[in-house]
């Protein structure tokens, strides 16, 4: 099997378990409230957008391990630098996929089931960009941090985790929700506000990948 489908599907194999409890205490958050909200409001407000904001950090918190626990085991196991960071890539660039179908796709449902009729397929459209943007820019941040320490140990590490966590602070900053749960752009056009995200998160996992593409193995993220 080639050696990045090697490394996707390992991990696939460790992060899926953990994957369908999340969503399974996501969903259950996302009822759980909204039977609470229809009790004490009305109209309810819908829950779904303010629970899911949860996927990023999630992704954030899966760049952070691949790096720290799984780059030595890989590595140990005769599969290059290059070849985990591409697979590593492919799980990020899949979890974001899964999380930017799965918002607007929760989205619809929720609004057909309180009755409302504002859900669109623009709005679905925007949600999905959105929620991609956001979700490839957390995993780059946590895969960014954690390369820091990786390479240069505890001071360093703290140096680099500056320049780490643009990625992830940009989207927080440019994309937010508005007062009914709609995902919106702030501050700047929507069109540039993608683009800069995206700029932003391809320059830090370019940054990444140089940092680890030669480093030595550690025994621990710190060094």
């Amino acid at each position: 099997m080639n050696p990045r489908r090697l490394v996707l599907a390992g991990l696939w194999r460790n992060y899926r378990p953990v994957l369908t409890g999340f969503m399974a205490v996501l969903i259950t958050g996302v009822i759980v409230g909204d039977i609470i909200a229809s009790r004490v409001t009305d109209p309810a407000p819908g829950m779904w957008m303010f629970f899911t904001t949860a996927f990023r950090y999630w992704l954030g918190i899966v760049g952070c391990v691949t790096v720290a626990v799984h780059l030595r085991q890989f590595v140990a196991s005769g599969i290059t630098r290059r070849d985990f960071l591409a697979g590593a890539a492919l799980i990020g660039v899949m979890g974001a996929v899964f999380y930017a179908v799965v918002v607007p796709l929760g989205h619809g449902i929720e609004y057909a089931l309180h009755g409302g009729t504002g859900f669109s397929a623009s709005i679905a459209l925007r949600e999905f960009a959105l929620t991609l943007i956001s979700c490839m820019a957390a995993f780059v941040t946590g895969a960014a941090a954690t390369s820091g320490f990786y390479r240069y140990g505890t001071r360093g590490g703290l140096i680099f985790l500056i320049p780490a966590l643009l990625p992830a602070a940009v989207a927080e900053i440019l994309f937010t929700l508005d007062g009914d749960g709609q995902l919106m752009v702030r501050f700047i056009p929507y069109p540039v506000a993608i683009l800069v995200s995206l700029a932003v998160t391809a320059l830090v996992g370019r940054l990444t990948r140089q940092e680890l593409h030669e480093v030595a193995i550690r025994r621990s993220a710190l060094g």
